[in-house]
């Protein structure tokens, strides 16, 4: 089977000519580093690192450990199996973000319907509501695209909600939006370059020591509180309050002009390899 062909058959599958002329380098080798892959496949070089990146995340690709940065492939059924399982959470974030915007119309089709106004004495009536935890992601993206500003400050425990490939993307439309992470999510040295490059790929990210609580802030009119139970389980608080949202915002300032940006941050296994 000709090269074009295997290129066009990873191209249907969503790699890009890049990433599948790369993957098709990687072939046969136990930890290629960048300059070999890029001859082999004939990608430039800014192009090699963005191929590199992306197979990575997409889970057709390993970063091997050592002396110098070097890659190796992953067999091509995990790599298969890896792909279908993305494909099945993007179907899956897919239904939960139809679900989120279907129960918005339907309430307010039923208020429509009804012609009734909310009962006295409701807390929704001043704007104060809970969000599921499913919903919760594309709720507070909402939010950040609608706002001017967001301020997003980050405790423990956290986990990556996009990945890193979506967050670049989502940069130029989230232009506002700032993120103050703590520090102590970078003290497992097996997640520390995960939340690096992470952190890299959102952009406009400081880390900071001792951070108050977990909240957001948007345009300073509307905060957000993470309400986690014993259970585990949680949901978004909303508050649209204004001098709430002011206070949290200029504590969020204070924290931000000491805060050290995640560029200055050198990653676990370049501080290895320069001791």
């Amino acid at each position: 089977m000709s090269e074009k062909i295997l290129i066009d058959a990873l191209s249907q599958i969503g790699l890009t000519q890049y990433e599948a002329k790369v993957y098709l380098a990687m072939q046969g080798e136990e930890a290629a580093p960048v300059s070999r892959l890029q001859r082999n496949s004939g990608v430039p070089s800014g192009g090699v690192y963005t191929a590199l990146a992306g197979l990575v995340e997409r889970g057709f690709a390993e970063l091997v450990l050592g002396t110098k940065k070097a890659y190796r492939c992953v067999p091509v059924q995990q790599a298969l199996d890896n792909h279908q399982r993305r494909l099945e959470q993007q179907i899956e974030d897919m239904r939960a973000e139809s679900e989120f915007k279907l129960d918005i119309a339907r309430k307010a089709m039923e208020r429509v319907a009804n012609k009734q106004p909310e009962p006295a004495g409701d807390p929704t009536n001043l704007g104060i509501r809970l969000v599921a935890s499913r919903h919760a992601l594309e709720f507070q993206r909402n939010l950040a695209r609608e706002s001017k500003e967001a301020l997003m400050c980050v405790t423990p425990p956290a986990v990556p909600k996009v990945s890193d490939e979506q967050a670049r993307r989502e940069r130029s439309k989230f232009k506002g939006t700032r993120f103050l992470l703590q520090t102590s999510l970078l003290d497992d040295p097996a997640q520390r370059d995960r939340f690096l490059d992470h952190a890299n790929a959102m952009g406009n990210v400081r880390f900071a020591p001792d951070l108050p609580m977990r909240f957001s802030v948007y345009d300073r009119k509307v905060v957000v509180l993470e309400m986690v139970e014993p259970n585990g389980s949680w949901q978004l608080l909303i508050v649209p309050n204004e001098y709430m949202a002011q206070t949290l915002a200029s504590t969020f300032d204070r924290l931000w002009a000491s805060a050290t940006p995640a560029e200055q941050i050198k990653p676990e296994t370049k501080k290895r390899r320069g001791a």
